[in-house]
């Protein structure tokens, strides 16, 4: 009986071990049933092939260096439409231009076609300023060598990235001398008679040649300047301060005879810089904005119609203003409005660059001032108005194309 018992004892062990062991390898099963479907998800590559068809880029970065210190930092804004031209080993070329968020693309592989890049060797990157503008970071030319790697995406690669290129507006600022003639009309002045000086900010006085027009230009530091304007004839001065900044100042016609000249602007200034109007990505400016009447003078966000001039002439925020399909603007107040000056350039590179703005200001029937110039799709002019006790401002193009406008300066 004993043995017997042993016998039974033993027989129930063994099926426990055996229930134990099916246990334990139906879970070791299904632990490795899973990790296979977890590797079928998510599968990791390993048919590297030599070459793929697939065009990669490598990219120029433009920005505005708005400090001018030859470094890109928080300051600075990508700066669209310029251009950087590529030469090959063979001495072969090609432009590309910055794009809507600064970067120049060069596309290359080693069987994709068509490619910028095709072959290895070494590549010259030049970056070409605009007139009236200058390169900063010290890096306008780049050399890059790409080389064969079969088992990456574009089978070629370059040995480096190429540093981002800072450009900046050489700081200028233009004028122009007139008087009243003796039917009250504007006329220019002999610049024989006439002497003009600029004195910068740390106090260093410039004689300023005038030319045949009266108009003048004078390159330098960023502060205030003070322009003195003597009359030789009558010995009377009148005298305008100027504030340069990192773009190029118009002054709006110095007038003799105008009493506005000697006038300091008032304190009680608003700036209206089209940020805080809509949420909307466009609307038209309402009336009641900064106590003025609008009309014609559309809010846009930046990108919305993806022109370079909406991008490169905007000074804060992402809001720029424009006038309705080129159709002229007016901005105007019965009782009267001082117009300090904004930031002025036009939408469109390719078929407006270098439009005209025509600016006049009005007192109730009587014209009093007449400015023009030339506007750009890569960086705005801050017009420096002087205009005191307006009733209407007129903005108009002379081709109608869209003007950009930024930080409107005006008092009452």
């Amino acid at each position: 009986m004993n043995a017997l018992k042993n016998r039974c004892i033993l027989a129930i062990l063994i099926l426990l071990v055996l229930y134990s062991g099916l246990g334990n390898m139906s879970a070791n099963v299904y632990a490795n049933d899973s990790d296979d479907l977890k590797h079928t998800l998510y599968p990791e590559r390993s048919d590297w092939y030599p070459i793929n068809t697939n065009v990669a880029n490598v990219s120029h970065y433009i920005y505005n260096d708005i400090n001018k210190n030859g470094e890109y930092d928080t300051e600075d804004q990508p700066i669209v439409n310029i251009a950087v031209k590529m030469t090959r080993p063979d001495h072969s070329y090609i432009i590309r231009r910055s794009n809507l968020n600064g970067f120049v693309n060069f596309t290359n592989s080693m069987n994709a076609s068509p490619v910028d890049v095709s072959e290895p060797g070494e590549y010259t990157f030049e970056v070409i300023p605009p007139p009236g503008w200058e390169i900063t970071s010290n890096n306008a030319v780049q050399k890059i060598k790409y080389k064969e790697a079969p088992g990456t995406r574009p089978g070629i690669i370059a040995d480096k990235v190429p540093t981002p290129t800072g450009i900046s507006p050489i700081r200028k600022i233009n004028g122009k001398i007139a008087t009243i003639g003796e039917n009250g009309s504007i006329t220019n002045v002999d610049p024989k008679n006439i002497k003009v000086t600029a004195i910068s900010p740390s106090g260093k006085e410039h004689v300023i040649a005038l030319n045949e027009d009266g108009s003048f230009s004078v390159t330098g530091d960023e502060g205030i300047w003070e322009i003195r304007v003597k009359s030789l004839s009558n010995d009377e001065v009148y005298q305008r301060k100027v504030k340069l900044g990192h773009v190029p100042v118009q002054m709006s016609t110095i007038v003799l005879g105008n009493i506005n000249e000697n006038k300091a602007a008032p304190k009680n200034t608003k700036v209206v810089t089209f940020e805080d109007i809509t949420k909307s990505e466009i609307q038209k400016v309402p009336n009641g904005v900064a106590g003025l009447k609008w009309t014609n003078l559309i809010i846009t966000d930046n990108k919305l119609y993806s022109g370079e001039g909406y991008i490169n002439n905007t000074i804060s925020g992402r809001y720029v203003a424009y006038n309705t399909s080129g159709y002229p603007v007016t901005i105007s107040d019965d009782k009267g409005f001082n117009f300090h000056g904004a930031y002025f350039g036009v939408a469109w590179f390719n078929e407006a660059e270098g439009e005209i703005l025509k600016i006049r200001a009005w007192k109730g029937d009587k014209l009093i001032a007449e400015d023009q110039f030339k506007l750009s799709a890569l960086g705005p002019k801050w017009f420096d108005a002087n205009y005191y006790g307006i009733t209407k401002l007129e903005l108009e193009t002379e081709h109608y194309w869209q003007f950009v406008v930024d930080d409107i300066m005006v008092s009452h």
